[in-house]
């Protein structure tokens, strides 16, 4: 994946369906090598939320560039960025996949090849190759100042680690005299509760999900998973014992967590996560080509983080949690 243009000079907002990621970014890439101003999606910066981003860089551009494809014409994000373009002045350039076009482009200019591309756009929007997060060449990381920067992250993270570490207790088993504590506090305050084999079907969290299903019978049988990968990140995630193949929805409807790590997501995982009633934040590290239209359903989640490795991904247009990106 090649960097987005970030400088103040005129740049190119390149619109397109992530389903068409494999097509529209070997032309990103060739934009790039030839210096032409471009930004794109990966140019998200972590941290930050992506809808504000994305209108952020679309007001911020001269030109759009916009890959049209049935994929693109049923995309909200796809067509908010149309319509935010006809509003405005902008030049605008349109590349039609697969011999689709958009009824509010009439006006834009019709690309149907790469030739034709390179040769309809200005010659002001080629730059020097500055304003990227890396500059335009053959060159890789390897000099020693990019070698101190990593060192130096490096050395933040594990620092910032082990401090987290420290304050959670994950190293207490290794520190003399907590063993013995904890095993003091384990046996003092271990208690055995009664198994409760009710779901309150009035639960506004609960609601959408048990909706979803065939019927109640369904919440007491053991969910059958397409991978292992699915069943034990999800295990994983939320302290299942991985040889036990016994979790059912219900289980999931009565488990406390408020936060969840996935080291790998997909639509059938997060189908089962709708289930939990106190979940407010999701970490997702890798995954398939996921539906984020699935969390809507989790009435207190405020918070959704993505690995940029995730994408390409589909965002809700009405969601109330937050988008946020990390790398």
């Amino acid at each position: 994946m090649v960097p987005a243009y970030e400088g103040d000079k005129k740049y190119i907002f390149v619109s397109y369906a992530h389903r068409n990621s494999k097509t529209v970014i070997p032309f990103i890439e060739k934009l790039y090598t030839r210096k032409y101003r471009v930004w794109y999606d990966e140019g998200i910066a972590p941290g930050s939320e992506w809808p504000k981003n994305i209108s952020d860089h679309l007001n911020g551009s001269s030109a759009v560039l916009y890959f049209i494809s049935n994929d693109s014409l049923s995309s909200p994000n796809c067509e908010n960025e149309v319509k935010s373009a006809c509003n405005s002045e902008k030049l605008i350039f349109e590349y039609s996949l697969d011999g689709s076009n958009h009824p509010l482009l009439d006006s834009a200019k019709k690309i149907s090849d790469e030739r034709e591309l390179f040769l309809n756009i200005p010659e002001d929007f080629i730059g020097d190759g500055t304003g990227y997060d890396r500059i335009i060449s053959g060159k890789k990381f390897g000099t020693l100042w990019n070698v101190l920067l990593i060192s130096a992250a490096l050395f933040i993270i594990i620092l910032g680690v082990a401090l987290i570490g420290l304050n959670n207790g994950w190293f207490d088993k290794y520190l003399p005299g907590m063993n013995a504590q904890n095993e003091v506090t384990q046996k003092t305050t271990t208690e055995v509760l009664p198994y409760d084999d009710t779901v309150d079907f009035n639960d506004n969290t609960l609601e959408g999900a048990i909706a979803a299903q065939v019927g109640k019978a369904e919440l007491y049988t053991p969910i059958q998973f397409d991978s292992d990968d699915e069943k034990f990140s999800l295990y994983n995630a939320v302290g299942w014992d991985r040889n036990n193949n016994g979790m059912t929805y219900e289980d999931l409807a009565h488990m406390e967590n408020d936060n969840l790590y996935l080291e790998y997501a997909s639509d059938k995982i997060l189908e089962c996560i709708r289930y939990m009633p106190k979940l407010k934040e999701i970490s997702i590290r890798s995954a398939d080509e996921i539906d984020l239209n699935l969390l809507t359903e989790c009435a207190q989640l405020e918070k959704v983080n993505l690995d940029y490795t995730v994408f390409p991904v589909e965002i809700p247009e009405n969601a109330k949690f937050r988008i946020m990106v990390f790398r």
